[in-house]
């Protein structure tokens, strides 16, 4: 038997027939779930979470099933002690139910950090130290001396500070 008459023969065909639907079947059936499994096209917004409370928020997540995390915490003037400060992802966004909200909490206690010692630096190299330290700097305040943007003391609320305290940031 010739190979061109095998590929023709009644049981050859009668078999590629059947591998043909077999195949076409499963391919179906994994599209098909697929399709139920990603839930293609099925989206929500997310809501703004941002500026309120934990038990808030977890109530506003179960009632759009979403999964709340709280990943992170930070200190901010913007919003409450203990209210979300960020969120990811972002108000508005269309996700899937059960996705996870990653959320920032504004932190009840700003961060604290050692005063780093500017007396006898240049005004120049005592901000650069300020700023590097996490710190804003204040009211400056110019005292005559023989010296020009020379650091004579450093205060905070009107007290001097002497260097290794620690203050909020």
């Amino acid at each position: 038997m010739a190979f061109k008459d095998f590929l023709f023969s009644k049981t050859f065909v009668k078999h590629f027939g059947f591998a043909l639907a077999i195949f076409v079947s499963v391919l179906l059936i994994l599209l098909l779930w697929l399709n139920i499994y990603t839930r293609h096209g099925q989206a929500r917004e997310v809501p703004l979470f941002i500026g309120r409370t934990l038990d808030e928020a977890e109530r506003m997540a179960a009632r759009n099933k979403f999964r709340f995390v709280v990943t992170d915490s930070v200190y901010t003037n913007f919003v409450l002690k203990g209210a979300i400060a960020e969120q990811n992802p972002a108000p508005g966004q269309r996700v899937k139910k059960h996705r996870r909200i990653n959320v920032t909490i504004n932190a009840f206690n700003p961060e604290m950090a050692v005063v780093p010692d500017l007396v006898g630096l240049s005004l120049r190299q005592a901000l650069a130290t300020v700023t590097s330290a996490g710190f804003e700097t204040g009211k400056l305040n110019y005292s005559p001396d023989i010296s020009v943007d020379f650091v004579l003391k450093q205060m905070h609320n009107g007290t001097e500070l002497p260097p290794g305290d620690t203050i909020p940031k």
